[in-house]
């Protein structure tokens, strides 16, 4: 679902995500095989997409990812393994052996987007939000 950038609840979203992200880098170790990160990335036509990648390394200013969702504007051949700047990391998220998750703040905004919308949350989004255990606060903004 297409969203702007400035949107108020994707702003919040991304905000938290960089708010929490050293409890991101406290939880990492132990979780190493069910973390993704969404980062920036310059596609080769020249566009800035939002990009999850599983995490497979995590250092003090770069990261290395396997990219789970390629670019839509990016013809060119892609390395699904690559390296990328901590601070181009706009979320996080974790899924605890519990099957609960941590982070993941612009799909839960995605989803409050969607009700916003719509006028409804859709049940399966319902059933997804649940699995969060730090949600997003604010009121939705009309």
């Amino acid at each position: 679902m297409p969203v702007a950038n400035d949107d108020p609840i994707m702003q919040q979203a991304v905000q938290r995500a960089k708010e929490t992200f050293g409890e991101f880098r406290t939880l990492y170790p132990a979780h190493r095989e069910d973390s993704m990160v969404k980062f920036r990335f310059k596609t080769d036509s020249g566009a800035t997409e939002n990009l999850w990648g599983d995490l497979l390394e995590l250092e003090e200013t770069r990261a290395k990812v396997y990219v789970r969702t390629p670019p839509m504007q990016h013809s060119g051949t892609l390395d699904r393994t690559m390296e990328i700047d901590v601070d181009g990391i706009v979320d996080w998220q974790i899924e605890l052996r519990d099957g609960t998750l941590r982070g993941g703040f612009t799909n839960q905004a995605l989803f409050r987007i969607f009700e916003r919308q719509e006028g409804y949350m859709h049940p399966k989004f319902k059933q997804h939000m649940s699995r969060f255990q730090d949600g997003l606060t604010q009121p939705i903004p009309s």
